[in-house]
């Protein structure tokens, strides 16, 4: 049995290791100010979920005689922050053995569709797990809409400064993965510049509409870490020109869904179609290239 598990070992473990260790240090702060200020209960479900995928995946790798993919730890991950982490425990088990699913599936299936395992997984439990309601409604509950302010929402004494700990996650997250070319900056500051402008140029309330801004992007993992984690991680197109496209037709996407549909969790949605719009793109972007290229000569 040893020998099995020591045959399965990944033939260039620096490399997977390496982004494997990125996304740990780019989602701690994030892991430990929902321990601190929800609940410690998003670590043991990130064990349990990280347990599952690994023995589906090592029972796999055994079967089919290929090397163990550690990658899939980064999606387990993503999964458990982009999830409410209050979830129960059997819900983390069920989206670790999602993900490794999925993950099998994309790789199988690449040719055709570009499946994004978090993205699905994510819609899937989301249709599961009972509403549960954005940390922005600790802060709001019982006032008047208008009469909160974004600095009521960052450092407000119900929030207990939850606001500006969970900004500090998402900015440390994005430029930390920007600087070690994990992701594209230019990609994610386009998907919210048009993200902000629909729901500036939509907003049809009268009161202030900071409150959108801040529990939508803020407060609230469900836009931002989707987004940053999945723009570069499948959902976009690997032409460079159809990645920029994507980026803005997805943030003009969530910001319509957002404010027009009313839907829960819209960025999974926005990128779910994304994800399986890029690959048919890439193939005609590609041979409408060779075409040209072939006429030309």
């Amino acid at each position: 049995m040893i020998n099995k598990l020591l045959s399965i070992l990944p033939r260039y473990p620096a490399r997977s290791l390496g982004y494997t260790i990125d996304y740990l240090i780019a989602f701690l702060p994030a892991i430990i100010i929902s321990c601190i200020y929800l609940t410690t209960n998003i670590a043991t479900g990130l064990a349990v979920a990280l347990l599952a995928s690994f023995v589906l995946e090592a029972c796999l790798c055994i079967f089919m005689k290929k090397e163990f993919d550690l990658t899939i730890a980064v999606r387990v991950l993503a999964l458990c922050i982009c999830i409410p982490c209050d979830t129960p425990l059997g819900f983390y088990l069920l989206g670790g053995a999602l993900i490794f699913a999925f993950s099998n599936l994309r790789r199988f299936t690449d040719k055709y569709i570009s499946l994004e395992p978090v993205v699905f997984t994510v819609i899937i439990l989301l249709l599961m797990i009972p509403r549960v309601y954005s940390p922005t409604h600790s802060v709001v509950e019982g006032l008047k809409f208008g009469s909160v302010s974004v600095w009521d929402l960052l450092m407000g004494y119900k929030s207990r400064f939850f606001g500006a700990g969970n900004l500090f996650a998402l900015f440390f997250a994005y430029v930390y993965l920007s600087l070690r070319k994990r992701i594209h900056f230019i990609h994610g500051a386009l998907f919210y510049a048009v993200l902000i402008a629909v729901l500036a140029f939509l907003y049809e309330g009268t009161e202030l509409n900071a409150i959108y801004y801040v529990s939508f992007i803020a407060l609230d993992a469900n836009v931002f870490f989707p987004s940053l984690f999945l723009l570069g991680f499948g959902t976009l197109p690997f032409e460079k020109k159809g990645a920029y496209v994507f980026s803005i037709l997805g943030g003009a996407a969530l910001g319509f869904v957002t404010l027009k549909l009313g839907l829960d969790y819209g960025a999974y949605y926005v990128l779910g179609l994304m994800s399986i719009l890029s690959r048919p793109t890439e193939l005609l972007v590609c041979k409408l290239k060779h075409r040209k290229k072939a006429a030309s000569l």
